[in-house]
């Protein structure tokens, strides 16, 4: 699963996030990206699989949405809205940013995540 673009990353993100599927998740991220949480910070694929482990096992619909992305060069900055809708039928939106380096490999992968960014992209 290659990202030749940050929105093709994008797209692999949700379709990985869709099939519950860890490994693509993880493909799509840098061996040492950061996660930057309202409590925590992890750093690197040993911290970030367990997170991803036990999200992607809560029974939510996830929807992401792009809101921009803006590149430069070999890094791109990414605003994402994300609807999740509970089993309950609860909703909930957020919003996330992420930075996304083009690595040697020409592949676009997230190396700053932070998911809970809640303010729209101005």
């Amino acid at each position: 699963m290659a990202a030749k673009t940050p929105e093709e990353n994008h797209k692999l993100f949700q379709a990985a996030v869709s099939r519950a599927d860890v490994d693509a998740v993880m493909e799509l991220y840098t061996p040492d990206a950061v996660m930057t949480m309202p409590d925590s910070e992890l750093r690197g694929h040993a911290q970030l699989r367990p997170f991803f482990e036990a999200w992607l096992q809560a029974p939510a619909n996830v929807t992401l949405q792009t809101v921009c992305v803006l590149t430069e060069g070999d890094v791109a900055l990414e605003k994402t809205r994300c609807v999740s809708v509970e089993a309950d039928g609860t909703q909930s939106v957020s919003y996330s940013t992420v930075v996304l380096r083009r690595e040697m490999d020409g592949q676009w992968r997230i190396c700053i995540d932070f998911p809970m960014s809640d303010a729209p992209a101005v």
